[in-house]
């Protein structure tokens, strides 16, 4: 089960990825800089093909390294270090 919502999540954000890519080269390739998206706001699309590649390049080559984060934090969002304990005088 944890193996396949991994797979569907690393699906998922590729999708994404590609996506970003797909419409930042499409708008480039109209002659236009910017296009709009859902909500009506300004994207640049020479900034969303680098987002989406980055996007890419972690889901392909470093997602261990992401999913090892993800498990190394506090879920109950206690601090363990005597010193993160801030306490007023």
């Amino acid at each position: 089960m944890k193996k396949r919502r991994e797979l569907l999540g690393r699906l998922g954000l590729g999708f994404f990825g590609i996506i970003l890519v797909l419409m930042g080269l499409s708008s480039i390739h109209k002659g236009e800089l910017n296009y709009e998206n859902y909500w009506g706001g300004v994207v640049f699309a020479p900034v969303a093909i680098i987002m989406g590649i980055l996007v890419l390049i972690i889901v392909i080559f470093r997602w261990k390294a992401m999913n090892q984060m993800s498990k190394n934090e506090n879920p109950s969002n206690h601090k363990t270090n005597k010193h993160d304990n801030w306490h007023k005088w």
